[in-house]
């Protein structure tokens, strides 16, 4: 079903934005 695919489409895009802002943060000397 659609449902099924948007979450998991946002579950993805959450570990992503997630592990984008640990390497930003770990650049920065955090």
């Amino acid at each position: 079903s659609t449902e099924m695919a948007e979450k998991l489409i946002t579950d993805v895009a959450e570990r992503a934005i997630r592990l984008f802002i640990c390497g930003v943060e770990q650049k920065q000397g955090r």
